[in-house]
């Protein structure tokens, strides 16, 4: 099909718009990191975003993409 780079979110009724934003790790030694979830990857790098579940998903969580941290994205 496309042959082209992607990122992919599996949503549930749980979620929340941090997950979709943000991360957290527990690296080497103990240390708590914050990483880019795939939704904000995919957006700083151009690449296609699949969203799986979307139906299960609260209302709230669609809006996400007015959300000023994502403000650099031009449309």
């Amino acid at each position: 099909m496309i042959n082209a780079e992607y990122e992919y979110v599996a949503l549930h009724r749980d979620v929340s718009e941090t997950e979709l934003k943000q991360g957290r790790e527990i690296r080497e030694g103990g240390n708590l990191v914050y990483v880019d979830s795939p939704t904000i990857r995919a957006v700083k790098a151009g690449r296609i975003l699949i969203i799986e579940g979307i139906e299960k998903a609260e209302r709230g969580i669609m809006p996400v993409r007015f959300d000023p941290a994502l403000s650099f994205v031009r449309n």
